[in-house]
């Protein structure tokens, strides 16, 4: 059906039987939620997101941090059907062909249907949530996910794998189909899935292809997206009248917004984490766009950054001096010094000129800045061979 639009003479039967077809499994899925049960990679049962105290506790439930290191993540949008839905057909398979039809860059009609079958599930789903309050069939207290949010973590997870999976040049439709579902859905619900999107999100700057600038262009910019989606910025970047939008800047779409959503720089330990541990990445592209997802948390502020990253100065120590520095590669090296310099110079109180760690990496440093251009051995070193400033 999503194919046949691309046919002038089939469009208009193609969409109307689309929207039939997303109709009719919005209504199995909400109408049977009881037979359908979220679980993990293991296949065992799994609570939902959503928690009371959803900002500060939802993440480190789900076992994301260990010992201060990032864990592996776990699936998300995953459901085992049973009863009247275990011998049918798996209504989720609708979510696939969706996103198959957002990455189908071959016709600008198939995304068009794709986006108003995929704005058909918002309009049931606000529809179903006004029926539901005004029959009293779910409280503001009650944490049970409808059956409209269950398609839609469902979408989500799809988008995310789709991220991974699909080719560059089949990327794009997604991203754009990410951002609109998260926006329509609002801040509150997404944050339950921060850490997974922003993997995501990260995962596509480091994934871009060095010969394809566009890749790259485009990927910083959803990057820069979902920060700005979750953190927001600095107050003068978004009160300023002569604010120029670009890829690190980008034009802010209205998010739909509830009782208890007050503070979009609220970040989790699991996301710091995630994006510190990046820090230090070979990639240019990697590391200006994680220092820049800093810049919006901390509202570009010295002072916030150094409170920030307080907590996590082993973590940092870690990351910056694993071992010593001349027997790293020489990208490593660049990547190393170019992180120790933002932090010293963004946080100069994180890592004192004391610290034993600092000062024996400054000493190896200047030594090797040091060797004669030629030469790639020095007696201070032993019998340790070295690459001058030269490479």
């Amino acid at each position: 059906l999503f194919l046949a639009v691309s046919k002038d003479e089939l469009r208009q039967e193609a969409i109307a039987l689309l929207k039939g077809l997303a109709t009719h499994v919005f209504y199995v899925v909400t109408s049977v939620r009881e037979n359908i049960t979220r679980v993990d990679s293991d296949g065992c049962d799994m609570e939902s997101f959503h928690s009371e105290n959803l900002i500060e506790d939802a993440f480190e439930a789900h076992n994301h941090i260990l010992d201060g290191k990032m864990q592996p993540l776990k699936p998300f949008g995953s459901f085992r059907l049973t009863g009247p839905l275990e011998s049918g057909v798996d209504p989720f398979v609708f979510n696939r062909s969706l996103a198959d039809s957002f990455s189908d860059n071959s016709s600008r009609h198939t995304q068009l249907a794709a986006t108003e079958v995929l704005d058909l599930f918002f309009e049931l789903f606000q529809l179903s949530s006004c029926v539901d309050s005004r029959d009293g069939t779910k409280s503001n207290t009650d944490t049970t996910s409808s059956g409209g949010e269950i398609i839609f973590e469902n979408l989500l997870s799809v988008f995310c794998e789709f991220c991974f999976s699909k080719a560059w040049n089949f990327k794009s439709g997604i991203m754009s189909a990410v951002l609109n579902l998260m926006n329509r859905m609002g801040l509150r619900w997404c944050k339950q899935y921060e850490v997974e999107v922003l993997h995501t999100a990260l995962f596509l700057v480091k994934n871009a292809p060095n010969d394809m600038s566009l890749a790259g262009k485009e990927s910083l910019k959803f990057f820069t997206q979902i920060c700005w989606f979750f953190f927001e910025g600095p107050t003068s970047w978004k009160d300023s009248k002569t604010l120029i939008h670009d890829v690190l800047c980008p034009t802010r779409v209205h998010i739909r917004s509830e009782s208890g959503e007050n503070d979009h720089a609220i970040i989790s330990e699991a996301s710091l984490t995630l994006l510190l541990s990046e820090l230090s990445s070979t990639s240019h592209l990697v590391r200006f766009a994680i220092r820049h997802a800093l810049r919006l948390i901390t509202r570009d502020t010295t002072t916030s950054l150094q409170t920030l990253l307080s907590k996590h100065t082993s973590s940092l120590k870690r990351l910056l001096f694993p071992r010593l520095l001349r027997t790293l590669p020489l990208p490593d090296q660049v990547a190393v010094i170019d992180a120790l310099a933002y932090i010293v110079d963004r946080a100069p109180g994180l890592l004192p000129i004391s610290d034993q760690n600092l000062l024996g990496f400054m000493s190896e440093l200047l030594k090797m800045v040091s060797i004669a251009d030629g030469e790639i051995s020095d007696a201070g070193f032993s019998s340790v061979i070295l690459i001058d400033k030269n490479g």
